[in-house]
């Protein structure tokens, strides 16, 4: 569990530098889009959700952060603190998000499957979740 938590916590280390980093390079915002969608984001998908519909639709990202961060309760100014900046390709830091959201999903299948362990048809069960994974 405690693994599990550090995870997460990379997860939105990761998804703040990212979104930071998207404000300041928003030319890359379909080769990010292209490694990571906004489900793979843990706390802030709607501001990456947000980032690329500003994007296609030619508006100013950070007036549509603003906006949507504002209807669901997250400062934009958190994201925006120094220890988020970075200089570092959005595209790693894309690829990093993409492999903790990964090892995040694996932790919940496992989770969710060892509530419902049944006493028979283990064979099947065990399939299933291979195929979750």
């Amino acid at each position: 569990m405690e693994h599990y938590l550090e995870l997460i916590k990379r997860s939105e280390t990761l998804e703040k530098e990212l979104l930071s980093r998207l404000i300041v390079r928003q030319e890359a915002v379909p080769v990010v889009s292209a490694v990571v969608s906004p489900v793979n984001f843990q706390k802030y998908g709607k501001l990456f959700e947000a980032i690329q519909k500003a994007h296609k639709d030619g508006t100013n990202i950070v007036t549509e952060m603003y906006s949507v961060a504002s209807k669901i309760g997250i400062r934009v100014d958190d994201i925006l603190m120094n220890d988020s900046v970075s200089y570092r390709p959005p595209e790693a830091i894309a690829k990093n998000l993409k492999e903790i959201a990964s090892a995040i999903g694996v932790y919940k299948i496992l989770a969710e499957s060892t509530e419902k362990v049944p006493n028979k048809k283990i064979a099947q069960f065990v399939s299933g979740i291979q195929q979750d994974l």
